[in-house]
């Protein structure tokens, strides 16, 4: 089912929003731009108060009692997807290491908050470490996911999920998405939204540590 690129966003901004509320970091309407794929070239402008934060929460907790995302302990959904090197990405079942899939959009402000952090982490652990950054192309398109890439200058694996059907099997509902798989291929969290990069970093580290 093909989702509203807006609610994608929405949805993952809320919850980043919420989770800063919930902690004190703010405590006012939080003014944000984005840019969809494939919609009108003209920016608009989003605002989220307290309320609809945790409006946006609420549905997405819905989704999660309906039972549509992937949970820790269960085994991380099989695919093969190309990467922009042309190679063929497969995960699935046991792994030498640990992986991390972020499933991104290059319109989505908050993965550009991400973006170097994530470069950062990619680098620091990438001898326990793989991680695949999952475009999800479907909602993009690929001359806007190369200027990204150049523009941070990201040097893991780039995949393409042209059809979303990866992000289907994760039952993605917002960008950004961090899925964290262990050796064995077991999902052993999920973060919806925009992270502290020293808490991810965080989960990172006791993930390799199984």
């Amino acid at each position: 089912m093909k989702l509203n690129r807006k609610r994608l966003c929405r949805t993952g901004f809320a919850i980043t929003v919420a989770a800063a509320l919930m902690t004190g970091i703010i405590d006012h309407a939080l003014p944000l731009r984005q840019n969809y794929a494939h919609a009108s070239s003209s920016r608009s402008s989003l605002t989220l108060t307290k309320e609809q934060a945790h409006s946006e929460l609420s549905a997405f907790a819905g989704l999660l009692a309906a039972g549509r995302t992937v949970k820790p302990g269960e085994a991380a959904p099989s695919f093969k997807l190309e990467g922009l090197d042309g190679k063929v990405y497969q995960v699935g079942g046991e792994r030498d290491k640990a992986l991390l899939l972020n499933f991104w959009a290059s319109w989505c402000e908050p993965c550009r908050l991400e973006a170097p952090d994530l470069e950062k982490l990619a680098a620091k652990y990438k001898g326990k470490l793989d991680l695949y950054g999952v475009n999800v192309t479907a909602y993009d398109d690929q001359t806007s996911v190369k200027s990204f890439v150049k523009q941070y200058g990201l040097h893991f694996p780039i995949l393409l999920d042209t059809s979303e059907r990866v992000f289907e099997q994760y039952n993605g509902a917002a960008f950004p998405t961090q899925v964290l798989i262990d050796r064995s291929g077991v999902v052993r969290d999920i973060v919806i939204g925009l992270l502290p990069p020293e808490q991810l970093e965080d989960k990172v580290r006791k993930l390799i540590a199984d």
